[in-house]
């Protein structure tokens, strides 16, 4: 190190340094957090005290100091090597603020444009809200119509089983008939067309029921496949939502 270089000084020695000097009182906040007022004050105070120390010493001017080969044996240069470690220090401080204010204001700026980003996006992020909402309204809805079949299907299971047992019943009763019919031919006040029509009346009935059977379900089956796709629907659209609101 040369000769006119100074250490780095803490910040509590520095205070003390000031404070003995009677330059400046400061605190260790202000040079934690300098404030260009406050750099510019404290220098005009140095200097001022340079000055008053050179004029009563009659001492001469601070470059001419500089080019003496022993400038410790100057009544100030106990002075000036305290001070010039404070002088470096608040100027590393000042650049340090100045870069903080850089980062400071380069953030504010980025902020500033996510902000913007955001309020560009609301009116469709509304407009999804608002799809998300249509969605799960149908989905309610859905599920409730949902419901309704089950509950009609079961309804006509009921039905269809009823009529299945009787069909059953029917085709006990006619095959019990058609056994007796041999002995009985000439007891039968029927033709045999009317006894043909009651038969193919007793099938028709049992045709529809299994005709109803088929059709409930199929409605059942097509309305599970519709609320499947809302919901996937609404799945898709929710973490579409979250991921433009990060």
């Amino acid at each position: 190190m040369s000769k006119y270089d100074y250490p780095t000084l803490p910040q509590k020695e520095i205070i003390g340094v000031l404070a003995e000097s009677e330059v400046a009182t400061v605190s260790e906040a202000e040079l934690i957090n300098p404030r260009p007022d406050f750099i510019n004050n404290l220098y005009t105070q140095i200097l001022v005290c340079i000055s008053r120390l050179q004029e009563d010493q009659g001492l001469v001017e601070f470059a001419d100091l500089e080019q003496r080969e022993n400038p410790d044996l100057h009544v100030d240069s106990r002075l000036m090597d305290e001070l010039n470690p404070v002088l470096e220090d608040l100027t590393n401080l000042g650049e340090q603020q100045q870069e903080v204010e850089g980062r400071v204001l380069m953030l504010s700026t980025v902020i500033s444009e996510i902000n913007e980003s955001k309020e560009r996006e609301m009116p469709f992020i509304q407009e999804v809200e608002i799809k998300i909402k249509e969605l799960r309204q149908t989905i309610s809805a859905l599920k409730n119509h949902q419901m309704s079949l089950k509950a009609t299907f079961r309804k006509k299971k009921d039905v269809e089983k009823e009529m299945d047992e009787k069909v059953s019943s029917a085709e006990f009763a006619l095959v019990q008939s058609a056994q007796e019919n041999a002995s009985l031919r000439s007891k039968i006040v029927q033709s045999p067309a009317k006894l043909q029509k009651a038969l193919e009346e007793k099938k028709a009935v049992q045709i529809e029921a299994k005709n109803a059977e088929r059709e409930a379900m199929q409605s059942f089956l097509e309305q599970t496949a519709t609320l499947e796709v809302y919901a996937k629907a609404s799945k898709k659209m929710t973490k579409h939502l979250k991921q433009m609101q990060t």
